[in-house]
């Protein structure tokens, strides 16, 4: 791994760290928020949260699992180990692109096969790098033990027809082509999630960990992705997130389940009666839907600053955004009132087109909407927007 790679990675590190002690949210209510510096750890938990999410549905479906590693051809290696350097010259993004390409065939031929995912396979991606910076795929897929051939066929088939296309590239023979992918099937003494833990544990102190986060920077590769969820886990963090300002129509048990983080019964139990809502590509929140009754969980609306004062002198002083000094937060303010306005609108809209369809829409203080609706939201908006709180808070 060049030096050079590494030490851009950690300048650039060390301008997000900048970027975050000088920059506040903030919100309709006045306060100022810092940016959280603690997303790596946010996000580990997260994934350790889903690996072990999926391990509990594997056990219910008695499935069990194969981890699989796919690499590239030779020529995308600029300094390999072993062997003749057969580099050509492919760019970062052709290498990505060309990684990829293997898991959509695989993921294509599953589906050709009859093999639907989240049904019949699902699992996580993890993306790494060989020692010479060249990017590699991790994959555990959890599947019924019946599919076990099929699926390592598929994988199989895609490696051949890769082999072959090397070998004509280079008018050798299919034998001299040094390209494989890795398949090992569970043989019983492990669990999934303990392959995947030293991946999702490793932490930016670690010299070798950040060597690999280099490299996924370099290639605009995510550490990691995961497929079967049915796009979910936005919909759960959101849900996450908000659900305390709800708690009046919400049941104890999904607070519990919210509260709890519990990925896994959210999943099995309730993910149905929640579906996120966009207004084209404005998203509006999470619509919670169950006997006739609905309520959107509506996304609370900040807006971006920067900070020069690092200890928030300038905003502990004021009595309110409006009287801030910093004219780059009063501006910020404004824009967050336009932005708010627009927001509700559109929110608004829907509520009012699910009442019109026969749903009884329900607010976050339990009530159902009335005919003077829109103006209740307009006051209550138009309020809050000309009556910020003092002081600041932590986000």
């Amino acid at each position: 791994m060049p030096l050079a790679l590494v030490n851009e990675y950690k300048e650039s590190l060390e301008a997000q760290e900048a970027f975050i002690n000088n920059h506040r949210l903030i919100g309709l209510n006045g306060k100022s928020y810092k940016l959280s510096k603690n997303k790596r750890k946010q996000r580990n938990a997260q994934n350790y949260r889903i690996s072990k999410t999926f391990e509990q549905i594997a056990e219910d479906k008695k499935f069990t699992f194969s981890f699989i590693t796919l690499t590239l051809p030779p020529e995308y290696h600029p300094n390999p180990k072993f062997g003749h350097c057969s580099y050509s010259g492919k760019t970062p993004s052709q290498a990505k692109a060309k990684i990829n390409s293997y898991w959509e065939l695989i993921r294509a031929n599953l589906a050709k096969a009859g093999l639907k995912v989240g049904d019949d396979f699902f699992g996580l991606q993890v993306n790494e790098a060989h020692k010479d910076s060249t990017l590699h795929k991790h994959l555990m897929i959890y599947h019924s033990k019946k599919n076990i051939a099929l699926i390592h066929q598929v994988i199989k088939d895609v490696e051949h027809r890769e082999r072959q296309a090397i070998a004509k590239a280079q008018g050798i023979s299919i034998k001299k082509v040094k390209f494989k992918f890795d398949i090992k099937l569970n043989n019983g003494k492990a669990k999934a999630s303990s392959y995947l833990f030293k991946y999702i544990s490793k932490s930016l102190d670690n010299k070798e960990t950040l060597t690999v986060e280099a490299c996924r920077s370099f290639y605009s590769a995510r550490a990691f992705n995961h497929f079967g969820l049915d796009g979910k886990i936005n919909t759960f963090n959101h849900l996450c997130s908000n659900y305390k300002s709800y708690e009046k129509i919400l049941t104890q048990n999904l607070i519990d389940v919210f509260s709890s983080r519990d990925l896994y019964s959210f999943l099995i139990h309730h993910k149905d009666k929640f579906k996120s809502i966009s207004n084209d590509v404005i998203f509006l929140g999470v619509a919670y839907e169950e006997q006739g009754n609905i309520t959107l969980i509506e996304k609370r609306q900040y807006c971006l600053f920067e900070c020069p004062d690092k200890n928030d002198t300038a905003l502990n002083d004021v009595s309110t955004v409006i009287n801030y000094s910093i004219a780059k937060a009063r501006f910020s303010y404004c824009t967050l009132q336009n932005k708010a306005k627009h927001y509700s609108h559109l929110v608004n809209e829907y509520l009012i087109d699910k009442k019109s369809k026969g749903f009884n829409v329900i607010l976050k203080d339990g009530f159902s909407i009335s005919e003077h609706f829109k103006n209740l939201r307009d006051k209550e908006l138009g309020k809050v927007c000309t009556t910020p709180a003092a002081g600041r808070g932590d986000a």
